[in-house]
């Protein structure tokens, strides 16, 4: 029963690497109440990269050279909590880096672009929570601490990462909402 649930999950993370072939709406206002239970996987849209303006935040991550140490510290992190290690393990870890590195950088107002699946179809099935999706913040945190990225450019990307849990989690109670929000809604870098 493990090995196949494993498989499913290689399987699924293996996906996250193509393009998605699909447009996608624009996700849910994040106020928005959510069903515990989504009834279909629809596509989602990426949220927006970053205005031209913000490219100050990719410069405080070290540039796309920061961000590709970054995400390296970032999967170790994943592999090491146990939350999230079975859903990284098995993976093809250097497309999947890759392509967070992409997204990171675009998100960021960088010279990128993120060619990867949708939120919401790259993990469309993977059965997650929010514990899942807080877990995998707190990774990234870790990493951006032990990397010593920049306050304001830690900020930004939290910020534009934080909304995604709409496509990602799939149960949540409709009033859940990432711990992460709480912390940006609070004052200062």
């Amino acid at each position: 029963m493990r090995i196949a649930f494993m498989l499913s999950m290689l399987i699924l993370l293996a996906a996250c690497g193509g393009p998605d072939p699909t447009p996608a709406p624009a996700p849910p206002p994040l106020a928005a109440t959510v069903p515990a239970v989504a009834p279909s996987p629809p596509a989602a849209e990426a949220p927006a990269p970053a205005a031209a303006g913000d490219a100050q935040a990719l410069a405080g991550v070290g540039g796309r050279a920061g961000l590709e140490r970054l995400v390296e510290r970032f999967y170790t992190e994943l592999l090491g909590d146990p939350v999230t290690a079975e859903y990284f393990e098995l993976a093809d870890a250097a497309p999947l880096k890759a392509k967070l590195v992409d997204q990171f950088c675009e998100l960021l107002g960088g010279p990128c672009s993120y060619t990867g699946r949708s939120m919401r179809g790259s993990h469309w099935g993977m059965r997650l929570e929010m514990r899942h999706f807080d877990a995998t913040i707190a990774a990234l945190e870790r990493a951006m601490e032990a990397e010593s990225v920049a306050p304001e450019a830690r900020r930004a990307l939290l910020a534009k990462l934080a909304p995604m849990y709409t496509d990602i989690v799939e149960f949540r109670g409709s009033d859940e909402r990432p711990a992460v929000e709480a912390r940006l809604a609070q004052p200062g870098p």
